[in-house]
């Protein structure tokens, strides 16, 4: 099968779904080609949360092959609330004569884009997934007025030019049908984890504590991915300080703004705390397995994240 991933920013060194789903269907034998534009997403605070790993935003265009997979970047036209309108993507798709088009967001201009074309793509299954949480489309007016308008003129075309929805979490799918007015019936397939991958090594977990300091007494709770307000980093330091004595350790492994991570760390001093928590920079999805191992219980206190299941 020849299956086309079109998604506005692609970031394989970051993993998430559309990367490895990609992968999988490589495994398994199919044809698969990513469509994006010629950029990262643009996170909050790029420089300070992800340069480390992606290096700089704008990748370029043209055809490349990144971790296994092949990816056709184009130029983009303009950025609106963090979506993209890349140039010549209908002929792109049609050139790539695929059996089914693959499209990450519902409320992308991309979504939008081949629905309206859907006519012109005769025997292509076109497939919507959506990974949207609450914490985001719903955090301030200007979200509510995306939104509204968005279901208020695109809801009732959707719904009638997409072939199949797809959601994360039933929440999602409530998401999807309140929030951008999709009236079809919302399939639900839950994230999964690379097992491959993603399991338990002793050897890492005994490595990494006496690295640290640890002791098998104490308990080492980790958080992973980006450090910011949003995600609730500064509540685990808040709890750590919040602790008595000294058993309870704290590993991040992630980044943030330098001024944010500062002012977590002077908490921490202030709170005879600092040699109580790790900080560790962002790493590729390869190397967070060793420092799962080395934790005993995961927590993230806001918004949800793959880096649960794995």
């Amino acid at each position: 099968m020849n299956i086309v991933h079109l998604i506005e920013y692609f970031s394989p060194a970051l993993g998430y779904q559309e990367t490895y789903l990609a992968k999988e269907q490589q495994r398994l034998g199919h044809h698969v080609t990513v469509v994006t534009s010629d950029r990262y997403f643009p996170f909050p605070d790029y420089d300070a949360t992800v340069k480390k790993v992606l290096g700089n935003r704008i990748v370029g265009t043209g055809s490349f092959t990144e971790e296994g997979i092949h990816v056709i970047r184009k130029p983009i036209l303009f950025e609106f609330f963090s979506r993209a309108w890349i140039v010549n993507l209908l002929p792109a798709l049609r050139a790539l004569k695929p059996d089914v088009i693959h499209i990450h967001s519902t409320s992308s201009l991309s979504t939008v884009r081949v629905a309206r074309a859907k006519h012109t793509l005769k025997n292509i299954i076109v497939l919507v997934d959506d990974h949207s949480h609450l914490s985001v489309v719903a955090n301030h007016w200007s979200k509510a007025c995306f939104y509204w308008a968005f279901r208020t003129l695109f809801g009732r075309y959707l719904s009638h030019n997409i072939n199949t929805f797809v959601a994360i979490t039933k929440e999602t799918a409530d998401i999807v049908r309140t929030y951008m007015g999709i009236s079809e019936p919302i399939h639900v397939i839950e994230l999964g984890a690379d097992t491959r991958l993603f399991s338990r090594s002793s050897k890492k977990r005994i490595e990494l504590r006496k690295k640290y300091g640890w002791k098998e007494q104490n308990v080492a709770f980790i958080y992973t991915g980006k450090i910011i307000p949003d995600k609730g980093s500064d509540t685990l330091v808040d709890a750590c300080c919040a602790l008595p004595g000294h058993t309870a350790k704290l590993l991040f492994v992630g980044s943030g703004p330098e001024m944010f991570i500062a002012d977590l760390k002077k908490q921490l001093k202030q709170a005879k705390k600092e040699n109580d928590v790790v900080w560790v920079p962002m790493v590729k999805p390869i190397e967070l397995p060793a420092y799962y191992s080395a934790a005993d219980v995961g927590v993230w206190p806001k918004q949800e994240s793959i880096s649960m299941i794995e």
